[in-house]
């Protein structure tokens, strides 16, 4: 087996020792690791070089959320040379004010990393992608969304990207949170859009529009569609992912239909139950 590409986009620093020992539970297997920071910090720098002495630090520019540091250690690498990549970065644990929604607190980040949270939990990741040629990334299933899941906006948006970069359309899961293990040939797509720094605008702290970077969070989930593989949850049995995945959808649809809280760009509080606005309520900064 080739080695792994290993990255991880460290923007909130103090969530490196969560990361640290992520990567010690693939120790035993050959992998490359790249860290992407936005500034420099000698104590974080120290330490990843005392637990990973051939870590690979870079520095990139603050924009695309974890979206471009990604293309930008793709972008230095043939992805030939690997076997899989492995896409983490630290996502910050967000506050929640709806308590029907799973991803309160750390829970995101916890269901993303879950894969490689444990060495048996890896050891059951990597052995399910080995022995199923079809499955081209695996995603925590909480985490994968799809068509019937996904904003319709940013869905919209998505399918608008594809046709302009000549790809043809197909309906596509992805990985919400984008932390993800794939096969390194199902990315040569991305890494063939060429894309720099100056294709991305400063992040928005709310994630409220829709952005380059959001836009191919999906595209990494379409090009693993679009080449005729799939996304799941490895640390399953592809039958009780398969499953699990349906009752997720069924759940998140369920729960968007009958209640849904968020804040908008102009910071205002919107509930709606089964679509009808309930509150609309300016909120005081």
């Amino acid at each position: 087996m080739k080695p792994f590409l290993v990255h991880i986009h460290l923007f909130y620093k103090e969530l490196w020792p969560e990361f640290k020992d992520c990567i010690l539970n693939i120790k035993d297997y050959p992998h490359v690791l790249f860290i992407t920071l936005v500034e420099h910090d000698d104590k974080l720098e120290s330490d990843i070089k005392n637990a990973f002495p051939n870590a690979k630090i870079l520095f990139v520019e603050n924009v695309g959320y974890d979206i471009y540091p990604f293309l930008k250690v793709l972008s230095l690498n043939d992805l030939n040379d690997y076997s899989y990549v492995i896409k983490l970065h630290s996502k910050r644990n967000v506050k929640n004010i709806n308590p029907y929604v799973w991803y309160a607190g750390a829970k995101w980040r916890e269901n993303l990393l879950s894969f490689i949270k444990t060495k048996s939990s890896f050891r059951k990741t990597l052995s399910v992608l080995e022995n199923n040629p079809s499955i081209g990334m695996h995603g925590a299933n909480v985490c994968i969304t799809n068509r019937f899941t996904d904003e319709k906006r940013a869905q919209r948006e998505t399918f608008s990207f594809i046709k302009d970069k000549g790809f043809k359309k197909c309906y596509y899961d992805f990985v919400a949170g984008s932390m993800f293990m794939a096969r390194a040939s199902v990315l040569h797509p991305l890494k063939e859009l060429n894309l720099t720094a100056d294709d991305f605008v400063s992040p928005d702290s709310l994630h409220e529009s829709c952005q380059l970077a959001h836009i191919l969070e999906r595209f990494c989930g379409y090009i693993v569609k679009n080449q005729g593989n799939k996304i799941a949850d490895c640390t399953l049995s592809p039958l009780i992912s398969g499953f699990t995945f349906f009752i997720l959808c069924l759940r998140k649809i369920l729960i968007s239909f009958i209640f849904s809280v968020r804040i908008t760009n102009s910071n205002k509080l919107n509930v709606k139950i089964c679509k009808i606005p309930i509150i609309n309520k300016k909120l005081k900064k």
